[in-house]
C-alpha cells in the first residue's frame, strides 16, 4: 500500500502530476497502485529475461530515475524572464 500512498502524498505536495491525486470512491489511490504494479512487473520481467545479476542491478538502479522524471514533469512550468542587466 505504501507504493500507492507515497505518490499520492507527492502529488498533494505538487511533486507528482495531478493524476496521482485521483482517489476512487472507496478511498483507494488507483493510479498509484497501477503505476507501482506496472513498474514491479517490468522489474520482474527484466529479472526473468535471463540477464546476469550485475545487469539486473544496473537496470533497477537506472529505473530509479522514473520517479524523478514524474516529479520534474509535475513541476514543469515556463521559466521566468530574467531581469535586464544594464
Amino acid at each position: 500500500m505504501i507504493c500507492a500512498e507515497m505518490p499520492l502524498a507527492a502529488a498533494k505536495d505538487g511533486l507528482f502530476p495531478d493524476r496521482f491525486k485521483n482517489i476512487s470512491k472507496n478511498g483507494v489511490p488507483v493510479y498509484g497502485i497501477i503505476a507501482a504494479t506496472a513498474l514491479a512487473s517490468i522489474a520482474m520481467a527484466i529479472n526473468y529475461i535471463g540477464s546476469g545479476g550485475a545487469e539486473v542491478f544496473t537496470t533497477l538502479v537506472l529505473m530509479t530515475g522514473i520517479p524523478v522524471y514524474f516529479a520534474q514533469r509535475g513541476k514543469m512550468t515556463e521559466p521566468e524572464a530574467l531581469p535586464e542587466y544594464r
